[in-house]
């Protein structure tokens, strides 16, 4: 009974290693084909590119989670890298938004805007003005109608430069500056296993010098996009005189003709005086179509900062954008919103208040 129990089990153990081999050695094309997924397309909660990453962007670690992990999704998102081609990956979805996105992406999506002069502590000792520094987030609509800025959606930075004696002698609406417009991209830093903000350079925004009085010699800001190598004009924004209304036009590309005009009333008290009072709080200009005679299609806004940011001549705007997708007439909007605030509510050291008034409305 013995010898045949243990022979039974040596035939059975026989059988089954015979069987592994035959299934180890079988042609892995004869059998059931894999779990395939559209080009491009992952499982959920798991990416494995097939090609490695673009210089500078790390894909994000499969068991990486941000907020709530039931609330990634991919998404297919666009995006250029410096010196690489276009292209499209599926990626996640941090906190509501694609990882990563470009700035084109990021206008696109925007429907209000908050521009952000940036607090600089130098004016109080400094001699001069102090090259102007911007911040642009988007922004979230209060129940009364009104914008507030979210913080969490911070886009861009700008830089304003320009020399002393330029800032000292001459008018705002006469000096020239340039200001460099970058783009703050989020990056997978596999480390420290956390986000870091790369800024990436977006526009280039230059103001030439002009003599400008009354009617003659009108300011133009020209705007060029510098995205990804790129050198190329997206537009620029003309001041161009008016008796009763501060007016600016916005031209895509080298159109003559405006696509849009931005006009705002001399007669609003928050122009001539920063007292923190409803009539002295906010300054409206309307945005408008000229093609089809809307008057007031989009609006930009200039609020009270608060009692020490106005002390320093610090200004804050509101954008609300006209139903458009174009990415590159939202920017121009934007640009026209820095342009505004250079013309309109930039003081000098030695003066109380807007002398550059004179110039324009006389």
């Amino acid at each position: 009974f013995f010898f045949f129990s243990s022979r039974r089990r040596h035939t059975r153990s026989s059988l089954v290693s015979w069987a592994r081999r035959c299934v180890q050695e079988t042609d892995p094309n004869q059998g059931p084909p894999p779990q395939q997924y559209p080009p491009q397309q992952y499982p959920p909660q798991q990416y494995h590119p097939q090609q490695p990453s673009p210089q500078g962007y790390q894909p994000l670690p499969p068991q990486a989670s941000y907020g709530n992990p039931q609330s990634m999704q991919g998404a297919p998102v666009t995006y250029i890298a410096p010196g690489m081609p276009m292209q499209t990956m599926q990626l996640p979805l941090i906190m509501g938004l694609p990882y990563p996105e470009n700035p084109m992406q990021a206008l696109e999506r925007l429907q209000d805007a908050w521009v952000a002069q940036k607090l600089n502590w130098k004016e109080i000792v400094a001699p001069c003005l102090v090259q102007n520094k911007y911040k642009i987030y988007g922004a979230k609509s209060k129940k009364e109608g009104k914008l507030k800025p979210d913080k969490n959606d911070k886009l861009f930075k700008c830089q304003e430069h320009s020399t002393c004696c330029c800032r000292l002698m001459f008018f705002p609406d006469c000096r020239e500056f340039t200001m460099d417009v970058d783009f703050k991209q989020p990056v997978y830093n596999p480390s420290t296993g956390k986000l870091k903000s790369n800024w990436l350079p977006f526009l280039h925004l230059k103001r030439d010098f002009t003599c400008t009085i009354g009617c003659f010699f009108r300011p133009v800001m020209e705007v060029t996009c510098v995205y990804n190598g790129m050198h190329e004009k997206i537009g620029y924004v003309e001041n161009p005189w008016g008796c009763l209304n501060n007016t600016f036009h916005i031209h895509h590309r080298s159109q003559a003709e405006p696509i849009f005009t931005v006009k705002g009333s001399i007669f609003q008290c928050g122009l001539y005086c920063r007292c923190p009072c409803e009539l002295c709080k906010e300054v409206k200009f309307h945005i408008g179509d000229p093609k089809t005679k809307a008057e007031h299609v989009g609006q930009i806004t200039k609020t009270w900062a608060g009692c020490l940011k106005d002390i320093l001549n610090t200004d804050n705007f509101g954008v609300t954008f006209p139903q458009v997708s174009n990415w590159e007439i939202k920017a121009l909007l934007l640009a026209c919103t820095v342009f505004m605030d250079y013309l309109y509510f930039e003081e000098k050291p030695d003066k109380g208040h807007n002398q550059q008034l004179s110039l324009i409305h006389i």
